[in-house]
């Protein structure tokens, strides 16, 4: 089970792949869009999971877009 870990803070947006207990390819984004970056990283290879925390309010649009992944 791959699972994608992303947290987006105010400076950045950091990204994992976990598979249980173990950490996989790793990524740090400092752009503005955050959504397109997430796609881009889920269009290879689709996540089991899916886990995405904020310090910023994730607008219903973008957690749709999300969802379908």
């Amino acid at each position: 089970m791959a699972n994608l870990l992303v947290e987006i803070g105010n400076t950045a947006l950091k990204a994992a792949w976990c598979e249980e207990t173990t950490l996989g390819k790793t990524y740090r984004y400092q752009g503005e869009k955050h959504i397109e970056f997430i796609l881009k990283i889920t269009s290879e290879e689709k996540p089991d999971v899916l886990t995405v925390a904020s310090s910023n309010v994730i607008q219903d649009s973008d957690r749709a877009v999300l969802e379908k992944e």
